[in-house]
């Protein structure tokens, strides 16, 4: 496994010795430094000690290296980030934070929908920590902390066609999802990602490391699938079980907005009705500004993903979505149904990474966000958005659906612009159920066993700065901001009641109501424990982090 370019590696490739930090920004870092006592000879003994590197505003790798995948969070200037390479050096790094009382948050992938990722303290990255060591034998593979998971993906792939059920966007953090429990593309078929965890490497706030396990430090283990990331301690690996892979049948299909609701109650009825067949997963969209088959308009999508471990074709995936593919047929815009690899149709489909790939053992490196510096081939943008989410423990009443279709139509014929797909807004449902409903709700702390499906609500807009304002100046960045932000607010109001009182804490939201419930459900008071133990002076401490009993 690759890993990231160092700070010493990455400033002679570029000629760098120091950003141009803006006067105010560097100001407060020297302002923060003398209030918490720190010198140059203190930060300069402190470096020396770490196997990895202590990037500061004055280093030529700190203005990429504070960065986030969300660019609403770009103004928060760490004190410092250390890249670790070593749980010693997260040890060092948590230790030092607590000598000069410097908040200090953990970072893995940067996907944090809330910013909880980046601090204006020190910031503790382990994307160095990203190896994938496989036991093809035993099916197990013992995974960094700071791996994307992209990469895990590939590494479990080739040459082992090995997996784990993992979510769908290549650069999110392999940490912050299988802590929040993990929700992915083949959960149905073989549980959330926490459910396929056999152990844990942590560095506690004493500066401890542990390994929890079932069998030691049973507490912590049970916490930390599902818990939420940032709460505990800061991870330094994983012990994960995987499954054989091979191919995947897939279909995607498009309908027109005059089919969104014969659509979607068909979808979400044959959900209902598939019993006990779980080798499938599927989305269904309703869009808005999405580009692709349909235009710019409002329409609805749907992609089913078929674990048919076989290269037979399609002819199982065709008979199992009949009663889909005989809906509303005269509004299909589009549908394709397909067998392929199964490295390739995550890459493709799942993982948004769709171009034409003649070496997929090297193409995925270009499955990375723009700008990191160890993957010059890297095609992923950094986003502009807002994200909230619903659980619903059965179908949707008409009702609901109507008012699915009018939160997408209120968006439409807004004020907001509509000639641009970086102004995608949608109510994504994906499925749930399935083989993760077997697990009792309190066996881990991911409780939300019995669903059959989850919506997320999305909006995204371009980033301040973006060229798309100089194309079009009658239009502000606070004004495309605060109206996307006011659209997915008031989509989700409308539609909350009609779920079951959860949402996704990977999906996490600081206007989410009565969230510690939301989240964490009859699991609250016992992770409160947990919290209570291994971090008795709440180090990790943040909006939404879990309070100490």
């Amino acid at each position: 496994m690759m890993n990231p370019t160092s700070r010493r590696t990455f400033l002679r490739a570029t000629g760098a010795t120091a950003i141009m930090v803006g006067a105010t920004p560097l100001a407060a870092w020297k302002q923060a430094c003398n209030n918490h006592q720190l010198t140059d000879a203190i930060l300069q003994e402190f470096s020396q000690t770490l196997s990895g590197d202590l990037v500061l505003p004055t280093d030529g790798l700190y203005q990429w290296a504070r960065l986030i995948h969300h660019t609403n969070f770009d103004g928060i200037y760490p004190v410092g980030i250390v890249f670790c390479e070593t749980p010693e050096d997260v040890s060092k790094a948590i230790l030092f934070a607590r000598q000069f009382g410097l908040h200090v948050t953990a970072r893995g992938g940067g996907h944090s929908y809330e910013g909880y990722s980046v601090t204006g303290g020190l910031l503790i990255d382990v994307s160095r920590m990203n190896s994938v060591s496989v036991n093809p034998a035993a099916m197990t593979a013992v995974v960094g902390a700071g791996a994307v998971l992209i990469d895990v993906y590939h590494g479990l792939y080739y040459p082992h066609k090995l997996s784990i059920p993992g979510g769908s966007c290549p650069s999110v953090g392999i940490a912050g999802y299988l802590l929040g429990g993990g929700v992915g593309l083949q959960s149905r078929t073989y549980g959330v990602g926490c459910d396929r965890v056999l152990e844990i490497g942590v560095v506690l706030a004493s500066g401890e490391y542990v390994v929890a396990s079932p069998t030691n430090h049973s507490d912590l283990y049970w916490a930390y699938r599902g818990g939420g990331g940032g709460n505990f301690g800061v991870v330094t690996h994983f012990k994960m079980q995987c499954h054989p892979v091979d191919r995947l049948s897939y279909a995607i299909i498009t309908w027109d907005w005059e089919a969104a609701a014969p659509a979607f109650n068909a979808w979400q009825n044959w959900l209902k009705g598939l019993g006990e067949d779980y080798r499938n997963f599927s989305i269904f969209k309703f869009l808005v500004n999405a580009g692709g088959d349909g235009g710019l308009g409002p329409k609805v999508n749907l992609i089913v993903q078929f674990d048919s471990q076989s290269n037979t074709g399609t002819g199982e995936l065709e008979t199992l979505m009949a009663p889909l593919l005989n809906t509303a047929h005269e509004h299909i815009v589009s549908q394709t149904i397909m067998n392929g690899d199964f490295f390739e149709v995550t890459m493709e489909i799942m993982a948004g990474c769709a171009w034409p790939k003649t070496d997929l053992d090297t193409e995925f490196l270009r499955c990375h966000t723009v700008g990191n510096p160890a993957f010059p081939m890297a095609s992923l943008p950094r986003d502009t958005y807002k994200a909230k989410s619903t659980f619903f423990a059965d179908v949707i009443s008409e009702k609901g659906i109507e008012t699915c279709i009018k939160a997408i139509e209120d968006r439409f014929n807004s004020n907001l612009p509509d000639n641009s797909s970086q102004f995608t807004c949608a109510l994504q449902f994906d499925s749930e159920g399935g083989i993760m409903g077997d697990v009792p709700k309190d066996a881990t702390a991911f409780m939300h066993r019995d669903c059959l499906m989850h919506c997320q609500y999305l909006a995204y807009w371009p980033a301040e700065g973006d060229a798309w304002f100089d194309d079009n100046p009658d239009y502000s960045y606070c004004d495309v901001s605060n109206g996307s932000m006011q659209w997915i607010s008031d989509a989700f109001n409308v539609l909350w009641p009609f779920g079951n009182g959860h949402a996704y804490q990977n999906y996490i939201d600081k206007e989410q109501p009565n969230w510690l419930y939301a989240y964490y459900g009859e699991n609250v008071e016992r992770l409160r424990t947990v919290k209570a133990k291994y971090d008795p002076d709440n180090i990790w401490k943040f909006e939404q982090s879990i309070p100490p009993a």
